[in-house]
């Protein structure tokens, strides 16, 4: 009976040990659960932070962009009157807007008593200003008195190899 008692209370002391250790493991596993949600907390409000940086870059970018543009439209503008003057033997001093609707204008509108320039100053050329333009050419058409060649014309700055 003594040797079972001894069993007994060694296997109770074996399972307390364990119980122990468990306690322990789980005690170490809180503390990394808990370091881990830190972690997390903190990539969140960085990621939160980068995205607002993201959105303020975009937002000046956007702005620098249509400062440059317009820049170059100055610039492409200031051309256009010895272009036209050479390229159609039209004289005029400057090149004027046209707006059409809220919707659509001509960056340049030149017109004689049998041609019609429609002017479009691009910094970037895209395929789909083209398709913007021949819209915009369709609608002028259809509000425009008829019997003038109308010329669609794209100007725009091209960058050179050095």
């Amino acid at each position: 009976m003594n040797a079972s008692l001894n069993q007994l209370i060694e296997s109770v002391n074996k399972l307390t040990k364990s119980i122990e250790d468990l306690r322990e493991e789980v005690r170490k596993l809180w503390e990394e659960n808990h370091r881990i949600w830190e972690e997390i907390r903190e990539l969140r409000k960085n990621h939160e932070d980068l995205a607002r940086t993201v959105r303020g870059i975009s937002r000046d970018l956007g702005g620098l962009s249509r400062t440059v543009g317009k820049l170059v439209e100055q610039n492409i503008r200031h051309y256009l009157p010895g272009w036209v003057r050479e390229r159609y033997d039209i004289t005029v001093d400057r090149i004027r807007r046209l707006r059409l609707d809220s919707e659509a204008e001509f960056d340049g509108f030149v017109e004689t008593e049998d041609k019609v320039l429609l002017i479009e100053i691009k910094t970037t050329l895209r395929s789909r200003d083209i398709r913007d333009l021949a819209r915009k050419v369709d609608r002028y058409r259809e509000r425009a008195p008829g019997g003038k060649l109308i010329i669609p014309i794209v100007a725009y700055s091209m960058e050179g190899k050095a």
